[in-house]
């Protein structure tokens, strides 16, 4: 994404937006759209680095998500207790802090809007101010992240409750039904719909990510949302078991459940559902607070409030995450120097032999353009052609079509593999420099794989113009 910023400040217009879905990363050569565009636009703005620009967008997500969660606290039950306690602790989960640590992503945009967006839905009044910002932001959402098809299933559930409440269906319901079974209904309804949501994936067979089916991803949830999780599910309980819900509960409580058929794709649900736990969790602690005795009710907050900061504390600044030498969480200072450099020296194209090294040098010398094992930038700058009828259509029954669009073969990978085999010459791509990660022994790191590479080989019998142990650049004589 850095280096797609990089080219949008480089052209001015954005290369890979060949059809109207390229905004939303649905047609070849694509990628979701809104976050590279508002990025590229404060760099423009400001005059700052990206490193710089990514820094204040993430501290901007943080606040503003402070403020969204406590306006859709609010719209959920009147309480400045009740709010405070639900803005601490999305604030303060795992998956939250993640995404507002100085990185770029497009899933943290989504995340910390939705809440908003469940304002703007919830709060009382038919305002025109609300209803034209919740028309502009649907679509935003669709061409920030693929995480918006989770959203449906909770808009879908805001219309049909809109439509129900206005013909009095469930007043119905509820004085047509015995006085015996009465006091059933409001359990019966929100218990029947999540066995229905989810046997979706279990029936169907969508929605799973390989082994998931087998293997409830419990632990994931867990780590993302911290020991919150266990109120949540207190709050879940109490809702589903409330007999007088209000409209607004009604939207929550059946949006989690509606979540259930997304349950066995943990790869995307660990960041999407802490946004509908933690109003539950909110509930949940209001109402343990509410059982005890007041003399101990800051002490308990104290400690509620405590725990899951020094747990998401922990898994985010303390615990070291595994690593191995090229595949590391941050960029290591000879990287980013040697990028750096880059940009002030050398300009034109170049390859290197480990893939992820390859990307974040690329993206500090945006002088020097990377041939890359990634298709969409490749053809951004012109490695390969956009050749379109290359690929052809995921029927509308498969999940690729919702989240890919399009299938059709890997130009990016396939060119560097070809020029690392020497099966394509550099001169043809007008490639000048080769980086050589030395510690990869003259091998390519790619994809967790590893063979000799030739195109190194090649670059040993070249001028060498940058050497600092660890990184060597050679400059190819034609």
């Amino acid at each position: 994404m850095h280096i797609m910023i990089n080219s949008l400040t480089e052209f001015g217009y954005a290369k890979w937006i060949l059809h109207p879905l390229s905004l939303a990363g649905l047609y070849p050569y694509s990628y979701s759209s809104s976050v590279l565009f508002f990025l590229s636009g404060i760099q423009q703005v400001a005059g700052l680095e990206m490193n710089t620009v990514i820094f204040i967008y993430t501290i901007f997500l943080a606040v503003f998500s402070v403020f969204a969660t406590y306006l859709m606290a609010g719209t959920l039950i009147d309480d400045d207790f009740f709010k405070h306690i639900v803005t601490i602790i999305f604030s303060t989960i795992p998956a939250m802090v993640t995404y507002t640590t100085y990185t770029i992503g497009t899933r943290p945009l989504l995340i910390v809007l939705v809440p908003f967006l469940m304002y703007l839905l919830l709060n009382k009044g038919n305002h025109i101010k609300q209803i034209i910002l919740i028309f502009l932001l649907i679509p935003f959402l669709f061409i920030t992240h693929h995480l918006f098809y989770f959203l449906l299933p909770m808009l879908v559930i805001y219309i049909l409750s809109k439509i129900c409440s206005k013909l009095a269906i469930y007043e119905y319901l509820v004085q047509n039904a015995s006085k015996k079974y009465s006091y059933l209904i409001p359990i019966l309804i929100p218990i029947v719909l999540f066995m229905v949501f989810y046997s979706i994936p279990v029936i169907f067979k969508k929605f799973l990510e390989e082994g998931s089916r087998y293997q409830f991803p419990i632990i994931s949830y867990i780590r993302y949302v911290g020991p919150s999780i266990i109120y949540s599910i207190g709050g879940l309980v109490y809702l589903t078991l409330k007999q007088n819900k209000v409209f607004n509960e009604w939207i929550l409580l059946l949006s989690t459940l509606s979540l259930a058929s997304f349950i066995y794709v943990p790869t995307y649900m660990k960041w999407f559902i802490p946004l509908f736990l933690v109003p539950l969790a909110g509930i949940g602690i209001i109402n343990i607070l509410k059982a005890q005795n007041k003399k101990y009710t800051v002490i308990l907050l104290t400690i509620i409030l405590i725990v899951p900061i020094i747990y998401t504390g922990y898994f985010q600044y303390i615990s070291k995450y595994e690593e191995n030498e090229y595949y590391g969480r941050y960029i290591d200072g000879t990287t980013y120097n040697t990028g750096v450099w880059m940009k002030e020296f050398t300009s034109g194209n170049a390859i290197s032999n480990n893939e992820v090294f390859s990307y974040r040098i690329f993206a500090i010398s945006d002088t020097t353009h990377f041939l890359i094992p990634y298709t969409t930038i490749d053809a951004i700058y012109d490695f390969v052609d956009t050749n379109v009828s290359s690929f052809k259509r995921y029927p509308l029954s498969s999940d690729k079509f919702w989240f890919d669009g399009y299938e059709g073969p890997d130009f990016g990978e396939n060119l560097w593999y070809s020029l690392h085999e020497l099966e394509r010459s550099p001169e043809e791509l007008e490639i000048e420099y080769i980086v050589e990660y030395v510690k990869a022994n003259g091998n390519v790191v790619w994809n967790h794989a590893s063979f000799p590479s030739k195109i190194i080989e090649r670059g040993h019998s070249e001028s060498l113009i940058y050497d600092v142990g660890t990184i060597k650049i050679w400059n190819i004589s034609y």
